[in-house]
């Protein structure tokens, strides 16, 4: 009953509310430690009995906790440290210790093979070779004193202590150790964040050795690995080929970000994040830090020789056809949404002979709208596949997707339009609405901002179609601008879905929902500005239609307006905090058990939802949320440092807030030419666009936070100007711009 209940709560809490395994935990422990107690001093007969008892609750009770939470894993990984913690703190101080046991020990081995690298640890990865095996090179005099200890990680530590407490060596432990920096053979490897999940016993060769090719840093080196795989005459795993084969796909993408920088088609909006690349040029991870595959060594003498060349992805899926390997439908899902490109994507799904001609969709679509069955797992891969890449996949069977309306508006596009329809009818794929609003956020299949476009082209292109009513009005030549408004509606819809299954939001996804929010109101507040300058222009070509023209700016007016009195809202009630409403207290909160928030945003969420508001000139908006960030910045700061450059997004999204109070949307709406921000400011005055004691008050929160937290700065005016010129986020998030490496 005991560890039943604790195990529903955790797997609960991982689901939607990560931050409370922490105050669960310590409930728990509380409780076991007062009924050991009492069952310790009543018998003292069974005192054996007894501490096997409650030693084997504590034991379970690591491993409950080990498990990371669904969202951002690797983010939420203090409240798993603090929980293990409190249960190891009852069990050392009990009035009878309590001793680990294999299954408490490999607990705490899974969360650690999770963390982050320490000092000493980054400290051996720098040493490493750049050859295979990666063994240590003194680089200078100095790294002679780095000793084997700097390599001994903390996973591999507490291995080495299980093993010194007579637990062997088996087949978990050594994939453990494998990601952990060293072999079976005590050669090393690459340390890599990693979830190390239990296995049976028949899996036990086929996790080994794909845990030895992805613990490499190199395309050569995991195909290698995978030689000798082969070599060995082990038996054919799946799973060692699908390794493998997201080894192939990652370097694909790798090659993609430096050879595609400037594409912007939706295959480069997959592999280049715009609104992430600033801040990735900074980073310096190491392998290892991430699962994507490094760059080949600089020089020939370090490289990795092997008998053959790495496979492209048509020979490797050759060679599981000619093995007769076959992926699962998980597997299958699983790579298929990290395919760098179209084609990736075909060739994978042409390696299940059933679904060969899926992606022409005729025969799937009419099957699905039909109620036949079809996998679960291969239908949800399928849609997300088609959002990512919705200029290729053409829908041939297009009378099942006519029609679909979002508000007075029919689709066009024929994947949003599926991921609509699946919506509406209930799909139960709790995930739909993510790769939806991540879809929606990147602007794939949008019509692009490009006014040299055809009315022949713009009519094929785009979101949405432009009723006949208004298109002979001239409104056919602001489709870009009304398949960014229209988006927030899809958006929207998808939210109401999320309330209504119960389904929890991730920071990814609100950040998605802001940056559509964002995108809407720049292209609200540009098709306003145009419609006006077409009303005072002279030209009869700019000349709208009064029908089309009212239209229009209803479009756009009612746009601005669901952002605050919407999109606002949703932000401080998804986060479950209510009061916001006066000037923040100087006071330190009070301590309680539970986390305060529901949901700690991060500094790309804040960043994003600034913006989403500037763009609406919301200004009680953004003053609210500054109250926000100082009333809760304990819980913020905690998060935004679990990041690489998580202060330097924070300082942006204060800047932005800034360049909000004194430019208003004028310094984030989308134009043809980048204006002159000085003179834009110099034609403001120095009241600026928001109001005094608006202005005011949000300058004396930042100030007074600034006075005590390095983090908070108030930016100048030169600070304004560089972000919004030079190192401003697009809200365009698939626009050509500026890139970074992503790292």
């Amino acid at each position: 009953m005991f560890l039943g209940l604790f195990s529903n709560l955790i797997f609960h809490a991982r689901q939607t509310w990560p931050a409370s395994r922490a105050a669960i935990t310590q409930l728990f422990s509380e409780y076991l430690a007062q009924m050991y107690s009492e069952q310790s001093s009543s018998s003292l007969a069974g005192a054996n009995a007894i501490c096997s008892a409650f030693g084997f609750c504590a034991n379970a009770m690591l491993y409950f906790v080990a498990w990371p939470s669904t969202a951002e894993p690797f983010k939420n990984l203090a409240d798993q440290e603090t929980s293990q913690a409190t249960i190891l703190k009852f069990m050392a101080t009990g009035c009878t210790p309590l001793e680990l046991n294999n299954f408490g020990y490999r607990a705490i081995a899974m969360t650690q093979l999770m963390q982050s690298k320490t000092p000493e640890e980054e400290i051996w990865a720098k040493l490493k070779t750049l050859s295979w095996p990666p063994w240590k090179e003194d680089k200078t005099g100095m790294d002679a004193s780095i000793g084997p200890e700097y390599g001994v990680s903390r996973a591999a530590q507490t291995l080495d202590q299980a093993r010194a407490a007579g637990y062997g060596n088996h087949a978990w432990e050594q994939v453990a150790r494998l990601h952990a920096g060293w072999d079976t053979d005590l050669t090393p490897t690459v340390q890599l964040r990693y979830l190390v999940r239990p296995f049976n016993p028949s899996q036990e060769e086929a996790n080994i050795w794909s845990a030895r090719i992805r613990s490499t840093r190199t395309l050569r080196e995991a195909w290698a690995g995978f030689l000798a795989y082969q070599d060995s005459g082990s038996s054919l795993h799946p799973p060692v080929y699908s390794t493998m084969l997201e080894k192939i796909l990652r370097d694909i993408t790798r090659q993609h970000s430096i050879g595609g920088r400037e594409d912007t088609s939706d295959s480069a909006l997959v592999r280049k994040d715009p609104n992430t690349a600033a801040s990735e040029q900074h980073r310096d991870t190491l392998p290892g830090d991430s699962l994507e595959v490094s760059a080949p060594p600089p020089s020939a003498h370090l490289e990795t020789y092997t008998r053959t060349e790495p496979p492209s992805v048509a020979q490797f899926l050759d060679l599981m056809l000619t093995n007769s390997v076959q992926f699962g439908d998980s597997t299958l899902g699983y790579l298929l949404s990290i395919v760098p490109d179209w084609e990736s994507g075909k060739l994978l799904l042409s390696s299940r002979p059933e679904l060969s001609d899926i992606v022409n969709e005729r025969h799937w679509l009419s099957a699905r709208m039909s109620g036949a069955k079809l996998s679960p797992k291969i239908a949800k891969a399928l849609v997300a596949f088609l959002l990512r890449f919705p200029s290729q996949g053409q829908l041939s069977d297009t009378g099942l997707l006519d029609g679909i309306k979002v508000g007075e508006w029919t689709l066009h596009g024929r994947a949003v339009s599926l991921a609509v329809q699946l919506l509406r009818s209930g799909a139960t794929d709790t995930t739909l609405g993510k790769h939806l609003l991540l879809a929606l956020a990147h602007s794939r299949g949008f019509t692009p901002v490009d006014t040299g476009l055809s009315k022949a082209h713009l009519e094929d292109l785009g979101l949405v179609l432009i009723p006949d009513d208004i298109a002979g009005g001239g409104a056919l030549h602001y489709k870009a601008l009304i398949d960014r408004i229209v988006a927030l509606d899809i958006a929207l819809e998808v939210e109401d879905y999320r309330r209504q299954h119960h389904v929890p939001i991730s920071p990814v996804e609100l950040r998605a929902w802001f940056t559509v929010a964002g995108n809407a109101g720049s292209a609200a507040q540009t098709l306003i500005r145009k419609l006006d300058a077409a009303q005072a222009s002279d030209s009869t070509e700019d000349t709208l239609s009064p029908t089309a023209d009212r239209t229009l700016r209803s479009l756009a007016t009612l746009c601005l307006d669901k952002i605050c009195t919407v999109i606002r809202p949703h932000f401080f009630s998804t986060l479950e905090v209510t009061d916001l409403t006066s000037t923040p207290s100087t006071t330190q909160p009070t301590h309680s058990l539970l986390p305060r928030l529901y949901l700690v945003p991060n500094h790309h969420v804040l960043h994003a939802f600034v913006r989403a508001l500037a763009v609406a000139n919301d200004y009680p908006g953004l003053l609210q949320l500054t109250r926000f960030m100082s009333v809760y910045w304990p819980e913020l700061h905690a998060r935004l440092i679990q990041d690489r450059k998580g202060v330097h997004i924070f300082q942006r999204a204060l800047i932005s807030l800034r360049a909000a109070l004194l430019l208003g949307h004028e310094g984030f709406e989308r134009r043809e030419r980048q204006p002159d921000f000085y003179a834009l400011l110099k034609r403001r005055g120095k009241d600026g666009a928001a109001p005094r004691e608006v202005q005011e008050e949000i300058r004396g929160v930042v100030l007074g936070m600034a006075r005590d937290q390095e983090e908070w700065v108030w930016p100048s005016v030169e600070m304004v100007v560089g972000y919004l010129e030079h190192g401003s986020r697009q809200l365009e998030r698939g626009r050509k711009g500026k890139r970074g490496r992503r790292g």
